[in-house]
């Protein structure tokens, strides 16, 4: 709820209230209200009015409700019919929680003035209480037909505290506002729809991304606000409303503007364009206040992607750059900037060609043009710099429509990713909420390395996290210290005893430290607004703790818990507008009875878990040997694998095969390599493993030595069988490869520029291919008459001095971690300086060796090659041979 300004007054503390509303800038208000107070020494009458009004315009826009309202009724008592000060009266204790006297400050602003926006504050306050409200909200209506913003705020009346009857009223709120805003622009209406949601129109172009839509999971509040819903104090867990993935669509906008406004872009005959969470976006106070095609006051237009000839000669080459423009809600915000944003990204990145990659930019909504500290961590993990982004200031919803920015960026092209709404939706807000498939994507892209193993296992889980709000001047506990007090009983009383870690936002935890923490967490606990995106780094299965209001914004964390595959508890707190109190407290006694009941059904998983594991080591018989081949497939023909006990894991176009005992077909997406797919079949079948397994490619012949063949790995009695073919400096900067091993004939591997290959391949092969007695190593890996250690460089003094740019091309562009952080995170022991391997990846394994290494190792591994093309999968072709036999990596 919006103040409402009364006649205008010319003092220096309104002068920098307006200030400090329009720029956000809680120092400003702070100086206006010390100016405003000041003024009170002097005047009386009106003029002290109107000064009480705006201190508690002031107080309210700092948080500060209570003090507000007394402002307004100081204002009041020396203006009595001022029914401007009645209406912001009212929002003033709606927000302080003195429900029944908001009830009588609207009703007063109806009595002096029934205007139609008064009407709406008092049917909400009235639904707020459960009293009614549907008479005034009707005659709120019946009073402005055509106001855009009566029928965006009775929608939203409906949306948080009624049935869902009257959510078609935020599409005619959007629709109004935008002819409204056409007609004021001079604009001539072009077809019925002025307004596009996810459907695009007039030049735009839709595409259906992810088809993975209309499942539904967990369960949340259908009215949040309604008194009946709630307990007044307690452990609550959500009735009925079930969440519903939504699929994901690509918005493509040709010659459009993105306005200096949340979610807003136009064109030049003013047709809008809006995400699909548009009915959150209250379009009449985000249109821009000038004709898309206007420059600004100062004559600046920044234009993407446009040729020179065309608007701006000076901006460079004519090229046609791909613009990003990741809309949201809240440019600052945490929540929205991970959860929402982050997504989008990741979800373009992926769907992008190469070429649009080369030239793509990346609009960044931000408060006042300037991103906030915590966003380059996660924008660097997709490889997003200051180079390629392009952040442009947008104006918060709050502030009043005078200050609305005029559009400011011309974009060629446009992209814009967005979740398709869904016809089982019941309530629009849960429209900008990320699917739950893009949101476990982006967990696995940001999981720190090796914290997999701590997802895995609920006893690998040990730690309470408490989310710390302290940087904020809102929304802080008074009891802080006795609610961590009361933690400790639950946790000291568990066996095994658990542990309190607090997480503070002062000084905020860094991104590399976030995964390492919250892994271990069994549950997460915290007030709402405490940073709950932190749950991308929480594994399935443990416990979300949140104190929050009963209000819709609630529903924000469970839809990222129930996402993620966690556990949501809700324990209510009993005031109202908890967004703007300086303070609250706790309800301990709630809190910690409930952390009982969580400590209890994570000890029971746990237990359960070690349970389950006992079995499956108990049901494992002695059995006669049994051998089974796994084929990594492509394109290729693997027909010669049908003779042999064989599972074929394919990644490209299927074929028919006729499948038997002996030959198995299984589908997996075209990512990670064949790493990707030794790991998946590890992983799955970890309790169930031949008693040797062979890992091929589907055309396995180039990578064999002179001499080898398929049943050399068959028959192999050993628990390794890895011929080595080549070796690497750990640095990457120089190989070689062995005499006999041929993967090309002759080698014409992309080593340098492709047009000079031929030359360079008839000068490289004597410097790559050494002799086939220098290299030795144990028994059953190689025949060699001369053993040489794999730390002794100076038996090779041959090799190819050049960086092996396929992998460190790879590691700058997916900004992962190097070969030697990759190797300390998993083997835990310095680096080598030589790796010797296998080229392409062959070997045979029996199960001992497999199962050496825990099943959480081959899971952490796997998360790491869930990419089309990981660098990881590389790594791992130069790390197998040490993996399966630990002594050679700390020989």
């Amino acid at each position: 709820m919006e103040p409402r300004e009364t006649a205008r007054m010319a003092s220096r503390g309104v002068e920098w209230y307006r200030e400090g509303r329009a720029r956000g800038s809680a120092a400003l208000l702070a100086e206006a209200e010390r100016r405003l107070r000041s003024e009170l020494h002097a005047p009386r009458g009106a003029a002290a009015a109107e000064t009480y009004f705006y201190l508690g315009a002031t107080l309210a826009a700092l948080g500060r409700a209570a003090e507000a309202a007394s402002a307004y009724s100081a204002s009041l008592s020396l203006s009595p019919r001022s029914a401007s000060a009645y209406e912001n009266l009212g929002i003033a204790l709606s927000d302080a929680g003195r429900d029944r006297e908001a009830v009588r400050a609207f009703r007063a602003a109806v009595r002096l003035q029934p205007r139609a926006e008064a009407y709406s504050l008092l049917g909400r306050a009235l639904r707020e209480g459960g009293r009614g409200g549907e008479a005034e909200l009707e005659a709120a209506l019946a009073l402005a037909p055509t106001s855009a913003a009566v029928q965006y705020e009775v929608a939203r009346t409906d949306e948080l505290m009624g049935d869902g009857a009257r959510q078609p009223l935020f599409a005619a709120a959007a629709a109004a506002a935008a002819a409204a805003w056409r007609e004021a622009m001079g604009c001539a209406p072009r077809g019925e729809a002025a307004v596009a949601i996810a459907r695009g129109g007039g030049r735009a172009e839709v595409r259906r991304v992810w088809a993975r839509g209309g499942e539904s999971y967990g369960r949340v509040a259908a009215a949040p606000y309604a008194a009946e819903a709630w307990p007044p104090a307690g452990v609550h867990r959500w009735p009925p409303l079930e969440f519903v993935d939504r699929a994901v669509v690509l918005a493509e906008l040709r010659d459009v503007w993105i306005s200096g406004n949340d979610g807003v872009v136009t064109d030049e005959e003013c047709n809008v364009y809006l995400p699909s969470h548009g009915a959150q976006v209250p379009l009449h106070l985000n249109l821009p206040t000038q004709r898309p095609d206007q420059r600004l006051a100062d004559g600046r237009v920044r234009v993407v992607g446009y040729a020179h000839e065309a608007r701006e000669p000076h901006l460079g080459p004519p090229d046609e750059a791909v613009l990003l423009s990741l809309v949201q809600l809240f440019s600052g915000n945490y929540y929205s900037f991970v959860m929402d944003m982050m997504c989008r990204l990741m979800v373009a990145l992926d769907m992008l060609s190469e070429d649009e990659r080369r030239t793509l930019r990346v609009a960044l909504p931000a408060s006042a043009g300037r991103l906030r500290s915590f966003m380059w961590p996660f924008l660097e993990r997709f490889g997003i710099d200051k180079r390629i982004s392009f952040p442009y200031s947008v104006r918060d919803v709050s502030l009043n429509p005078e200050d609305a920015a005029a559009a400011r960026v011309f974009v060629r092209r446009l992209l814009v990713v967005d979740w398709a709404p869904h016809a089982d939706d019941r309530r629009t807000d849960t429209a900008h909420l990320p699917p739950r498939s893009a949101l476990r994507s982006l967990r696995e892209r940001f999981a720190a390395p090796g914290v997999h193993m701590a997802w895995s296992t609920a006893s690998a889980r040990t730690t309470l996290v408490y989310l710390q709000r302290t940087a904020a001047k809102i929304r802080r506990l008074r009891n802080e210290p006795q609610l961590l007090t009361a933690l400790a009983g639950p946790l000291a009383s568990a066996r095994p005893a658990l542990k309190l870690r607090v997480l503070s936002d002062a000084p905020p935890t860094p991104l590399r430290d976030l995964g390492s923490t919250l892994a271990a967490a069994f549950c997460v606990l915290g007030v709402h607004g405490a940073g709950w995106a932190n749950l991308l780094f929480v594994g399935e299965g443990a416990h979300v703790l949140e104190m929050a209001l009963p209000e819709p914004h609630a529903i924000y964390t469970a839809h990222a818990a129930y996402a993620l595959g966690l556990h949501y508890w809700h324990v209510p707190l009993t005031s109202r507008g908890v967004h703007s109190a300086p303070s609250f407290t706790a309800p301990v006694e709630n809190v910690s009875s409930t952390l009982a009941l969580v400590v209890r059904a994570h000890l029971e998983a746990a237990a359960s878990e070690a349970d389950m594991e006992e079995g499956l080591v108990g049901a494992c018989a002695p059995r006669n040997r049994s051998v089974e081949l796994v084929v990594a497939r492509y394109h290729e023909d693997v027909q010669w694998c049908m003779r042999f006990n064989c599972t074929v894991y394919n990644k490209g176009h299927e074929v028919q095969m006729a499948e038997g005992p002996d030959l198995r077909w299984r589908q997996l997406p075209n990512i990670g390599r064949e790493a990707h797919t030794w790991l998946a079949h590890i992983e799955k079948y970890y309790d169930a493993l031949a008693d040797t397994t062979v890992f091929m490619q589907g055309d396995p012949f180039d990578h064999f030595p002179i001499g080898i063949n398929v049943e050399s790995y068959i028959n192999s009695s050993t628990d390794v069988f890895l011929l080595l073919t080549g070796v690497v400096r750990a640095d990457l900067s120089a190989l070689a490869f062995r005499d006999g091993y041929a993967p090309f004939r002759p080698f014409t591997g992309r080593l340098q520029d492709e047009r000079h290959w031929a030359m360079l391949n008839a000068q490289r092969i004597p410097v790559l291919l050494q002799p086939l007695g220098l290299w030795g190593a144990r028994e059953g890996y190689n025949k060699s008459e001369v053993a040489v250690k794999t730390s002794d460089e100076g038996a090779l003094p041959n090799m190819l001095r050049m960086p092996l740019h396929w992998i460190l091309q790879r590691a700058q562009q997916q900004r992962s971690l190097s070969l030697a952080d990759f190797w300390l995170t998993f083997m835990q022991c310095k680096l080598p300086s030589l790796l010797y391997h296998a080229q392409g990846g062959q070997f045979s394994l029996s199960r001992h060796a497999i199962q050496s290494r825990p099943r959480t190792f081959y899971r952490a591994l796997l998360d790491h090659v869930i990419h089309i093309d990981p660098v990881s999968s590389y790594y791992l072709e130069l790390m197998w041979w040490y993996i399966f036999d630990e002594n050679l990596a700390r020989s």
